[in-house]
């Protein structure tokens, strides 16, 4: 069965920086490195991630979030910025919702926003290569249905 196990709630006011940008990788890694852009949101107060948090892949304590553009956006025949399946409408659409939010609200500071490569930390990620080789991992076809 599909259940909700857990969610985060990521408040507005608590977010520091966005960042907008393509993937850098390490010079040497396992991963494959994913084309394309991706969103990260920064809620982090300078306070320092452990390496236990940064290794863990089912780790949730991470304070931040990185989004990208759904691998069916390669197969989506609009090319009308509002697809459901791109990143880059939806920067425009957290950007103005992030502008009506903190014009709102007094005494609030608005995350800052950058263009600029989004690092991947990643080297190993024998876990991430298991699960991807698996066919279990994210875009994998299932029956002729990519997921």
């Amino acid at each position: 069965t599909q259940r909700l196990k857990s969610f985060t709630r990521w408040m507005f006011d608590k977010l520091r920086q966005i960042v907008y940008g393509g993937f850098e990788y390490p010079e040497k890694t396992l991963l494959d490195k994913r084309k394309g852009d991706g969103l990260r949101l920064d809620f982090n107060n300078n306070e320092s991630v452990s390496l236990v948090q940064l290794w863990n892949p089912a780790c949730s304590t991470l304070p931040w979030l990185v989004l990208t553009s759904h691998p069916l956006n390669k197969l989506c025949e609009s090319d009308e910025p509002e697809s459901v399946f791109q990143i880059q409408s939806f920067n425009a659409m957290l950007a103005n919702e992030l502008r009506d939010f903190f014009s709102a609200v007094a005494n609030s500071n608005p995350p800052k926003s950058y263009n600029s490569p989004i690092p991947v930390k990643c080297r190993v990620g024998f876990s991430a290569v298991i699960h991807n080789q698996s066919r279990l991992g994210y875009a994998k076809e299932r029956g002729g249905i990519s997921y």
